[in-house]
């Protein structure tokens, strides 16, 4: 590691402190389906201000991910300074939830390009995916926390907003770099839960429970969880619940995998009865409505969206769906013949595919409808505005 890496990963050390300032990304983009936008000048954040004020004052308590050529930061934080509990910053305008009190943990994942690996020769720079990154993510996270789909019991952790922090750069110049806030995950994901077999299928470690985290709380002062397939398909099943809950907003996951899909028996300071599942990093994660296709005529609502109710996730999801989660759900059920398996657990797990004021999900005929009123309204109005033109012209 050359001497100008050590400073600079030595900033994101434990016991530096990050002094935060409110800050707004661009529209999402940098995937394939997002508009494409040029990156701001290197080192710089596009629209801010590195003389605004200060707003949140955060201790590194120590690094969770990241490090050189690891891409984004993601540090564990304690809160120094909140946003007074006056200010306009900390309500956040409705786009995020406020920042925690003095002493909560929470975790800042930093954006800092120099730590993306080299990009010689490579067709983008690590500027432009470190920007791209930010501003999915953040939007991601932004949306869903509008949507009410963040923090317990949900998917998505909780979303403490998008901030700025202007750190040293050599001896006498600076950078700004964008982080998002988030609630902190004590768990493992599902990949560092289990093994794998010479097929790659993951292999739960069942020898004994695991201890998840220590507590007053506990009879035994850990808390721990047994990989029993019971719980395995609990977890499963608030996954597969939330991904269907956000699809009927609008939200695509092209990276919903196990090494990111993790499994916690805390919320906040409290011990929980049974897992919780959370889905970690967005950088993938596409919202329909600022994508190029929404721009079209009448393509402004995914038809998901246009159903009063979340797909069931009988429609959407099978062994064919979930191949890298063999293991994880009986791996057998892979083999030919037995993909019915795991369809009978849907429908034990969801309720019958039907349609009916019990059930909280719907059917693709519901979908199909909606779809189908969608376009007669559609040519409703088009008939209305050539009328309209029509009369125009006659008088």
């Amino acid at each position: 590691m050359s001497s100008s890496a050590r400073f600079d990963i030595a900033q994101y050390g434990s016991g530096k402190q990050l002094d935060l300032k409110k800050y707004s990304p661009a529209n999402p983009h940098g995937l394939s389906r997002y508009p494409a936008m040029p990156p701001p000048p290197l080192y710089h954040l596009r629209g801010f201000n590195p003389g605004s004020e200060t707003q949140v004052k955060l201790e590194i308590l120590e690094s969770l991910s990241g490090g050189v050529d690891g891409r984004a930061q993601v540090l564990l934080c304690k809160v120094i300074k909140p946003p007074p509990a006056s200010s306009t910053v900390n309500v956040g305008e409705g786009d995020h939830e406020p920042v925690p009190g003095p002493g909560t943990r929470i975790v800042a994942k930093v954006y800092d390009s120099r730590f993306w690996p080299s990009d010689y020769g490579a067709p983008i720079s690590n500027h432009k995916l470190a920007d791209g990154d930010l501003c999915c993510e953040s939007y991601a996270y932004k949306y869903l926390y509008q949507k009410k789909l963040t923090g317990y019991p949900h998917l998505t952790a909780q979303y403490y907003g998008t901030w700025a922090v202007t750190l040293p750069r050599g001896k006498n110049k600076s950078m700004s770099v964008g982080l998002i806030l988030m609630e902190h995950i004590v768990g493992y994901s599902i990949d560092e839960l289990c093994d794998r077999d010479k097929y790659e299928q993951l292999v739960p470690d069942v020898s004994a429970p695991i201890i998840f985290h220590e507590s007053n709380q506990a009879k035994d002062g850990e808390v721990c969880l047994e990989l029993t397939k019971e719980n395995r398909m609990e977890v499963l099943k608030q996954f597969i619940d939330g991904c269907v809950r956000h699809m009927h907003v609008g939200i695509a996951h092209n990276d919903a995998e196990p090494h990111n899909v993790f499994v916690t028996m805390r919320n906040g300071n409290d011990d929980l009865d049974k897992p919780r599942t959370v889905m970690l990093d967005h950088i993938l994660t596409e919202v329909w409505s600022m994508t190029a296709d929404a721009r079209k005529p009448g393509c402004e609502t995914h038809c998901l969206e246009m159903s009063s109710k979340p797909p069931h996730p009988m429609e959407r999801y099978s062994v064919k769906a979930l191949p890298n989660f063999a293991g994880w759900y009986p791996g057998h059920w892979v083999k030919p013949g037995n993909h019915k398996l795991f369809d009978q657990w849907l429908i034990e797990a969801f309720g019958p595919l039907e349609d009916s004021d019990d059930s909280p999900y719907c059917t693709f005929a519901v979908v199909r409808e909606c779809i189908k009123e969608k376009k007669a309204a559609n040519a409703r109005m088009v008939e209305n505005i050539k009328k309209a033109e029509d009369d125009k012209r006659g008088g």
